[in-house]
């Protein structure tokens, strides 16, 4: 009598492709996290090179990129009449005067931009002014920087109370975040975990959501409810809501003058 041998897998064997499925997938996740890690870190450093380019064009020019009240002198000018120039993009140096106030106002938000880049301090060329949307219009990598982090992107402009932002978060602010399509493109919807941005605010910060230069959204941002970034809307008791999974955080960065 003849008999033939069953092609099948020892428990060896399976055990073998088992730990080799389990190698390959734990190798993918801790791809993941470095990769994620490495973003998080180069969010971090965008903030750090973009306030040094700020008070390095500050100590230059005696006074802050967009808001420059002799801008034209250094650049030349878009058009003579400033109201006139400030509606005028930019397709070189050429360009608009701030009023000088100190406070980066929406137009001279996207007016700093072409300020940097004009003097060598921020890579890539910026319009200098809003997109066809409406005054608060930004439009990646033409009005305002890509960051290297996913789709989000930064803007700036001065603030003296907003519905997303606690009251501490009044000066000339860069906030950054995803694209909100429904509100002129800007930056703000969340990007990060609750997390994330604890670990980064303690990293080039204080640690804390609501003190300090480094900020939090509120955790009810409009009629529909929040993102829950933080734990409450109450400044005295705030948290990062680290406890909340997923990503629910953007920032605000106060550029301390």
């Amino acid at each position: 009598m003849c008999y033939t041998k069953t092609n099948g897998f020892t428990l060896i064997e399976i055990a073998v492709v088992l730990l080799i499925v389990g190698v390959v997938a734990g190798g993918v996740t801790t791809g993941k996290s470095l990769i994620r890690a490495a973003e998080l870190r180069g969010i971090i450093e965008e903030v750090e090179d973009f306030r040094s380019a700020m008070f390095s064009f500050e100590a230059k020019y005696r006074g802050k990129a967009g808001d420059l009240r002799n801008a034209t002198l250094f650049w030349g000018a878009l058009n003579t009449n400033n109201t006139t120039c400030q509606s005028i993009a930019a397709t070189g140096m050429e360009t608009c005067n701030g009023n000088g106030d100190g406070r980066i106002l929406v137009h001279e938000g996207f007016r700093m931009w072409q300020h940097l880049s004009n003097a060598g301090l921020w890579a890539g060329h910026y319009s200098g002014v809003a997109g066809p949307e409406g005054v608060n219009d930004a439009v990646a990598g033409q009005n305002i920087p890509i960051s290297a982090f996913d789709d989000t992107t930064y803007m700036m402009q001065y603030s003296d109370g907003f519905f997303l932002w606690f009251n501490t978060v009044k000066g000339n602010i860069l906030f950054t975040g995803s694209t909100d399509t429904s509100g002129d493109n800007q930056p703000w919807r969340p990007y990060l975990t609750a997390q994330e941005l604890s670990n980064m605010d303690i990293k080039i910060d204080d640690g804390h959501a609501v003190k300090g230069s480094i900020i939090g959204q509120k955790a009810f941002v409009g009629p529909n409810g929040g993102y829950g970034c933080t734990t409450s809307n109450d400044e005295a008791t705030a948290e990062y809501n680290t406890n909340k999974e997923g990503k629910i955080c953007a920032f605000y960065a106060l550029l301390l003058n």
